[in-house]
């Protein structure tokens, strides 16, 4: 990169120079404002020094112990729930530091992984005793961390286990966006090589700051002589698939369009089981791409492991998990291969750091196969039989260093697994989760079968879930709500009560009421009598097809209006497909309304619309605006969940004019949120009882 970097700053340099010989020497200014020469970077903001001996929300007491501050309550819910860490006793204390994974995400409070840890380490002989003070924290950063750690040396420990390295992955990107000159600098790379090389830009500058991040963690600890143990975090390699799989950024010429149709003919090619022609097609992606999508990746790792090679299909799943560094928005969290190496390195060289290397352990334990739902609630975030796996690596490695011997046949005991209340939350928490984030169905219902076998009362708060979804009435307004709360189900007040977001999830209750009803529980017919008195389009009344209810998910970026970039205040499709479900009481003549235009640069073609499969009609659209009434007739409209189909043209325009758009953005100093091309738009689309 600092041969790039050195080359791409001499063309600046050359083309500043040509400008000035040129009479108005306006050209020459445009770009010094680009390389920052003359507009200095603004003042960063202090940041506050850490209170003397405050450790995360935990200040000193006269007693040698630590209690929780007031002045830090706003972010007590991202720390344990424990409100004093006691003073210093005869017992070894372990510290464990860590994110949302070491705090045991969709099970904490109730059941953590310091909690096991704990367990397992009061069985492994440890003269004296051994105390575990959990000091995970939700969202943690990596700079978080390492102040995290050095304060936390006034706790006295006498060893440190260190579960971390899933929010790392976007340190780079957010370095670039700080900073304005390295906004131009990116710039001129996205111009001249692209978004894989902005990728690329972007991994040295992570990787840069992960080692110096490590240096300064393993420093900390060398300078007290503590033992440092290092959890390599893992990825749900085996199931989870981003939502945005089927999108690749911009591509020079006409290569988006290309990628779309290969995309296309590749997975028909895997449905139909011609897996070496899917294979090839997968291969055409990777090089169009040049490694910043995930779909090729994902599409040719299936074929491997068709065709049993399942090395290498965990190679391309990695290599796939990494693809997306570029992209500013919703992209979960995870452990890049960049993280998980500089970690083993680290461990290589560093005196006094222990390594646990998940990803290993894990494949051990599945006798080679790939992480997945076995361990996984998530993306990153670990079942309780996850936990328990990583926890007794943990309690191992730190019981040796005491001198202690953990039991081999303690590790599986049943007083290390949580309640199954807790168990069943945490699967239904998992399953929303999931589907939020636009996993499979079959993922989706794993987690609720899963939920509802762990507990029965999870079947209660399921029903009520289906309800507060379906009412037209906002969930604080709703019934179903305070029986919610009266239940104290931990997973469902996370996603319920502490926002307001309502969506259709077709997937979700689909996936619930066929897990409730494998149960033995009728719930299809309640749901679909419920959805149609509250949902059901109403003579007279339009239902606006392009509210937030009828997102697919979270993550459905179509609807994220109003980018910081630029003013979009419209739905944007950056698939060649939208769909759009919604519900009616009965069959009926519908009309549809619908306003739609494309790109400039797309040029025009036609739009096709669809409605349960069948073809309604196609409408010319253009760069302008346009309103169209489309007609549905009674017979092919059901009672129940409908869904309308708009299928765009595959032109975007060429790749060139979106890369300097994006560009352009970069210099005026912020990092864009949106990379991807849009094959068109609609400002309005209604659907209404035809009168």
């Amino acid at each position: 990169m600092d041969q790039q970097r050195t080359s791409i700053l001499k063309s600046m340099a050359s083309t500043v120079a040509g400008s000035l010989m040129e009479e108005s020497g306006r050209g020459a200014i445009d770009l010094m404002h680009r390389l920052g020469f003359l507009d200095a970077e603004p003042p960063k903001a202090a940041t506050p020094p850490p209170r003397q001996g405050v450790v995360g929300i935990w200040e000193p007491r006269s007693d040698g112990g630590f209690e929780r501050s007031p002045a830090s309550f706003h972010q007590w819910g991202l720390w344990c729930a424990e409100p004093r860490i006691p003073a210093k006793s005869k017992k070894k204390r372990v510290l464990l530091l860590g994110e949302s994974v070491a705090r045991g995400y969709f099970y904490d409070p109730e059941y953590t992984p310091a909690r096991v840890l704990q367990s397992m380490l009061e069985t492994a002989s440890v003269a004296g005793g051994v105390e575990v003070v959990d000091l995970a924290k939700s969202d943690l950063t990596l700079g978080e961390l390492v102040e995290l750690m050095r304060s936390a040396l006034v706790l006295e420990p006498d060893a440190v286990v260190v579960f971390s390295g899933n929010n790392w992955f976007k340190d780079g990107r957010q370095a670039v966006a700080r900073s304005p000159v390295e906004c131009r600098f990116a710039a001129e790379i996205l111009r001249q090589h692209g978004v894989a090389g902005l990728k690329s830009y972007l991994e040295e500058k992570t990787a840069a700051l992960i080692e110096e991040g490590l240096r300064q963690l393993a420093a900390a600890a060398e300078s007290e002589g503590l033992p440092l143990v290092l959890l390599v975090p893992e990825f749900n390699l085996g199931d989870w698939r981003d939502g945005a799989w089927g999108t690749v950024p911009w591509l020079s010429g006409n290569g988006h369009q290309l990628w779309v149709e290969g995309l296309a003919h590749a997975r028909d090619d895997l449905a139909a089981g011609r897996v070496e022609e899917a294979a090839a097609q997968a291969l055409e992606l990777i090089a169009l791409d040049r490694g910043v999508a995930a779909s090729g990746l994902s599409l040719l790792a299936q074929c491997r492991r068709r065709l049993g090679a399942s090395g290498e299909a965990r190679e391309l799943l990695e290599r796939a998990r990494d693809a997306r560094m570029w992209d500013a928005t919703l992209l979960t969290p995870r452990p890049s291969a960049l993280a998980q190496d500089a970690m083993r390195r680290l461990a290589a060289v560093a005196e006094g750091v222990t390594l646990i290397d998940l990803p290993r352990v894990f494949e051990s334990r599945l006798g080679g196969e790939l992480p997945d739902r076995r361990f996984f609630a998530d993306y990153c975030h670990l079942t309780a039989a996850g936990i328990q796996v990583a926890m007794a690596e943990a309690a191992r490695r730190t019981a040796k260093l005491f001198g202690g011997r953990l039991p081999t046949h303690e590790l599986a005991s049943p007083r290390h697994a949580p309640d199954p209340r807790v168990e069943g939350q945490a699967r239904l928490g998992a399953a929303i989760h999931s589907a939020h984030w636009s996993q499979p169905y079959d993922v989706v219902h794993h987690h609720c079968v899963k939920a509802l076998e762990a507990s029965a009362a999870v079947a209660d708060v399921m029903l009520h879930f289906m309800e507060l979804q379906t009412r037209r009435a906002r969930p604080w307004m709703c019934e179903a709500t305070e029986r919610i709360l009266s239940l104290k189900n931990v997973a469902l007040e996370r996603y319920m009560m502490r926002s307001e977001t309502q969506l259709f999830d077709q997937l979700l209750l689909e996936a619930m009421t066929s897990a409730l009803e494998q149960a033995g529980l009728k719930a299809r017919d309640k749901l679909d009598r419920l959805r149609r008195a509250e949902r059901g389009l109403a003579a007279g009344r339009a239902t606006d097809l392009l509210d937030p209810y009828y997102a697919t998910a979270w993550d459905e970026r179509e609807r994220g209006w109003a980018r910081n970039e630029e003013d979009y205040y419209f739905y944007r499709a950056y698939a060649p497909r939208s769909e759009f479900p919604f519900v009616c009481r009965e069959p009926a003549a519908l009309a549809v309304t619908f306003t739609c235009r494309r790109p400039a640069a797309a040029g025009g073609g036609p739009v096709r619309a669809e409605f349960n499969g069948h073809r309604l009609e196609d409408v010319a659209a253009t760069a302008r605006w346009q309103t169209w009434r489309l007609k549905v007739p009674p017979e092919i409209v059901r009672a129940g969940v409908n869904q309308l189909t708009i299928h765009w043209p595959l032109g975007t325009g060429p790749g060139e004019g979106g890369i300097e758009r994006t560009a352009s953005a970069l210099e005026r100093g912020f990092y864009p949120r949106c990379f991807l091309p849009c094959f068109g738009e609609i400002h309005t689309l209604t659907a209404t009882v035809h009168a």
